[in-house]
C-alpha cells in the first residue's frame, strides 16, 4: 500500500498520445495500456520526475480548489492503480 511519503517515478518505456481529450499511455516493455483523463495525464506527467506523493499532492492543492484531504485520497488511489499497471515504481 502506497503512502504519501513514498517516493515514486514513472517507470518503463512509456509512449503516449492524446485522443479526444484523453491520453492513452502504452508501456512498451510490458504491453500495458491505459486511458487517462486530463487530471490523470497531469499526474503521470508530474511523476516523470522522482518525487513523494505528498509533494505531488501539495503541488496539486495549490492549483485546484479541492480540499487537501480529497486530493490525498484521490492521488493515493490513482497512484495505486498506476503502480498495479506498472506505470509508476517506488524509488528507494
Amino acid at each position: 500500500m502506497l503512502t504519501l511519503d513514498d517516493r515514486v517515478r514513472a517507470g518503463g518505456d512509456l509512449l503516449s498520445t492524446t485522443v479526444d481529450g484523453e491520453t492513452v499511455v502504452l508501456d512498451i516493455t510490458n504491453g500495458v495500456y491505459v486511458n487517462l483523463n486530463a487530471m490523470g495525464s497531469e499526474i503521470l506527467r508530474r511523476l516523470e520526475q522522482e518525487r513523494t506523493l505528498r509533494d505531488l499532492c501539495h503541488d496539486l492543492s495549490r492549483e485546484f480548489t479541492v480540499s487537501p484531504e480529497q486530493i490525498e485520497r484521490e492521488v493515493l488511489g490513482f497512484a495505486a492503480r498506476l503502480q498495479d499497471a506498472g506505470l509508476i515504481r517506488l524509488v528507494a
